[in-house]
């Protein structure tokens, strides 16, 4: 994990935490019945928190910038991978702070300062929103987290697709560098076979100023009566395809 990935994962880590704590008060106004005691609680709870020194606030809203940062700076690389899961997540995130902004402040405000044409049943109502807003952030939160865990598990089997074509291409480098060459060997007694004319040609051009001559480290050779293709020193040869009638072939 590098540093642009702890960037992303440890503050978003971290709002969940803090709203895993007030999850203990949002389900009980949410799902639990709205009582006397349960209204306090969540009075009290949420005054304390925006009643919180000034450095908690500057710590809460720099995490929010260093998701932002960090998220920002792996989408830099764009490629498939940081398009897909790094843009999605900005987007998770942009609606999750939209969320803090546009309802968890005013509901705050009117909790613990409200004003004075605001009712009581205003401040209940203000608290519902409140707890609702926590936990459409946690899934905002959560999705950044399944994001990324997707992007990393992506990236790893892609690195074990690559490594495994790797892998066979090696092998098969080295089956191909091991794998001997088979060539015709012919010798005869009597007199060679006639040479077809394409062979007569390619050895012509390549054998005109010697007796013996070689096309692809491969010797051509004539009969009399082909001019200067004619040898007499030997009487075998190595020839590119199969032998005429006569001559005893095998492998070498």
């Amino acid at each position: 994990m590098g540093f642009r990935q702890a960037a992303v994962l440890g503050p978003v880590c971290f709002f969940l935490g803090v709203l895993f704590i007030c999850f203990n008060i949002d389900h009980r106004i949410l799902w639990g019945g709205l009582t006397e005691d349960t209204i306090q609680d969540g009075f009290q709870f949420y005054g304390t928190f925006f009643n919180a020194p000034p450095a908690i606030k500057a710590l809460l809203h720099g995490m929010i910038g260093v998701v932002l940062l960090g998220l920002i700076a792996k989408l830099h690389e764009w490629d498939d991978s940081a398009m897909f899961f790094d843009g999605s997540s900005i987007a998770a995130v942009m609606f999750g702070f939209a969320v803090y902004m546009t309802v968890i402040i005013p509901a705050l405000r009117t909790i613990v300062t409200p004003l004075a044409e605001e009712t009581r049943g205003d401040q209940v109502q203000a608290l519902q929103l409140l707890s609702a807003g926590n936990i459409i952030i946690m899934g905002c939160l959560g999705l950044v987290l399944l994001l990324q865990a997707g992007q990393e598990y992506a990236k790893r089997t892609d690195a074990k697709e690559l490594a495994k074509v790797e892998a066979e291409g090696k092998k098969k480098g080295e089956e191909t560098k091991k794998k001997p060459v088979v060539l015709f060997s012919a010798q005869y007694d009597s007199s060679p076979p006639e040479i077809p004319w394409l062979w007569q040609s390619l050895a012509t051009e390549h054998m005109r100023s010697s007796c013996c001559g070689s096309v692809g480290g491969l010797g051509y050779w004539g009969k009399k009566g082909l001019g200067d293709m004619t040898c007499k020193k030997t009487r075998s040869s190595l020839v590119r395809r199969q032998a005429g009638p006569g001559w005893d072939q095998s492998f070498v």
